[in-house]
């Protein structure tokens, strides 16, 4: 079940439960509140991805095979069910849903929670027939939409896609990351952050929404871009290797 379970985290998903969630697992730490931009707002978005240790999520071509490497241990609990029951609204990058749903409705992961999708073009996500009650299409800003859903009510934001990221953090509005390390120098793949930075140009949650691995903007032009501080809130360590790091981000 772990290698499924990092297999959806390493694209940028969530998890098929491992069985009902256990009421007695610790809620996840709280969040603390930045102190500007986004520090408003009572939504808070949250990153959760697996990462190797050279900052790659996915192979080449997309592929996982890697997790193969890294089979369940007996005692390790990774508890993806109880993240999903902490979450109410989904934002996801375009490609990624796409990838999701390519799947088909008996391996969608994430039950009746709110998502929305991230577009230039609303119009143009193909929305399939099961998840049109619980999935929208939208080309808000992360700012405008944060807000939005806030003002519908929604507190707890999983922010999903590498572009999409970025783009949150480029306004400064992620609030948690939680990253699972996977022992692994994997050599060339496709990158969380675009050379270890937050790149610009493409925010439309259109094209490779898993990062572009570079550090420039859609024209070529180099982006400056301003450091990132976090703040560290706990470590976990697993029999196989594994290492979930649990950052809140600093405004």
């Amino acid at each position: 079940m772990l290698r499924c379970s990092l297999f959806w985290l390493s694209l940028l998903a969530l998890v098929f439960a491992n069985g009902a969630f256990d009421p007695q697992t610790p809620p996840p730490p709280a969040i603390t509140p930045p102190s500007q931009g986004s520090a408003k707002m009572k939504i808070q978005a949250i990153v959760q991805i697996a990462v190797t240790v050279d900052g790659l999520i996915a192979e080449p071509d997309g592929g996982v095979g890697f997790l193969d490497m890294y089979p369940a241990c007996e005692g390790d609990n990774f508890d993806f069910s109880g993240f999903l029951d902490s979450i109410d609204v989904i934002i996801m990058g375009r490609n990624t849903f796409d990838m999701v749903v390519s799947f088909g409705e008996d391996m969608y992961a994430y039950r009746d929670i709110k998502m929305v999708v991230c577009s230039r073009d609303p119009s143009r996500v193909v929305i399939p027939e099961f998840l049109r009650k619980t999935v929208s299409a939208s080309c808000e800003t992360p700012r405008k939409m944060l807000q939005r859903l806030e003002d519908d009510g929604f507190r707890r934001a999983y922010v999903d896609g590498g572009i999409t990221i970025q783009r949150f953090l480029r306004e400064d509005c992620i609030h948690r990351l939680i990253l699972t390390r996977v022992p692994l120098l994997l050599g060339a793949g496709i990158p969380l952050f675009a050379n270890g930075s937050v790149v610009a140009g493409n925010d439309s949650g259109d094209g490779n929404d898993r990062g572009n691995g570079s550090g420039s903007d859609k024209d070529g032009n180099t982006v400056s871009v301003d450091p990132t501080k976090l703040d560290h809130i706990e470590t976990k360590t697993y029999q196989n290797g594994l290492v979930t790091t649990t950052y809140d981000v600093k405004p």
